[in-house]
């Protein structure tokens, strides 16, 4: 025969005494070597005994745990929940930790190879797990659950596309690239007209006079135009014909 561990759940309603009960009830399981506890609603305990097959301890461990109960004054309670386990597996269960593995955001980004700004936007448009818990440093989030995550996740590589180029103009401008995308605001006018290159982007403006700058501006050749009465009140002018 060899040694189990039987965890017992049962439920029920009592309103007895449940101080009073815990400790008849606890007395019970002193010599299966039992712990456990239970509130008004919920009772778990856990005791050793002896069988040669699971079914067996599992059939060994209820008749202790419910017997326990009745003494204890807690009479028609249900069993919800009954498990077996051999010495090898208890003592396997007892070396791993009880706590899971804890990621922040760091580790997460770590452990998913992405960035900060990426690791944000994955959270912003929900497509991460909901953490375990939001503390005042990081979120929190347990390692198994990512684990799954990842197994499901659709990577996306490359980058965004880039916005198109602005470009100027009264209208227009028709020296843009084939296939250039047009900005969603109206563009902007210059006084000078359009000064857009080949692929519909605009020039620095330089005062280096470097190649590809505007050509300067000539200076202006036309005469101020006197009005017809400023030129009517001066009279005639002097008659070329004479000599002075």
């Amino acid at each position: 025969m060899s040694v189990w561990s039987v965890s017992v759940t049962m439920t029920g309603a009592t309103g007895i005494d449940v101080a009073a009960a815990l400790d008849v009830f606890a007395d019970q399981l002193a010599a299966y070597h039992g712990a456990g506890g239970f509130n008004a609603r919920r009772l778990d305990a856990t005791v050793s005994v002896e069988a040669t097959t699971a079914a067996g301890a599992a059939r060994r461990g209820v008749a202790v745990v419910a017997g326990a109960a009745r003494r204890a004054g807690l009479v028609r309670w249900r069993v919800a929940a009954v498990e077996a386990v051999d010495a090898a597996e208890l003592e396997r269960r007892n070396a791993s930790p009880q706590v899971p593995e804890l990621l922040g955001m760091s580790e997460l980004m770590a452990a998913i190879g992405v960035s900060r700004q990426r690791l944000s936007a994955l959270r912003r448009e929900g497509r991460l797990p909901e953490p375990m818990a939001v503390l005042a440093a990081t979120p929190v989030w347990d390692r198994p659950s990512i684990d799954s995550w990842l197994r499901r996740w659709e990577r996306r590589s490359g980058r965004s596309p880039r916005r198109p180029p602005r470009l100027c103009g009264p209208t227009w401008c028709t020296a843009a690239a084939p296939g250039a995308g047009m900005s969603r605001r109206p563009p902007r006018v210059s006084s000078r007209g359009c000064r857009c290159a080949p692929d519909g982007r605009r020039k620095r403006q330089s005062t280096g006079g470097t190649a590809g700058d505007s050509p300067a501006r000539p200076p202006s050749t036309t005469r101020p135009v006197r009005s017809v009465q400023a030129a009517l009140s001066e009279g005639p002018g002097p008659d070329p014909t004479k000599e002075c």
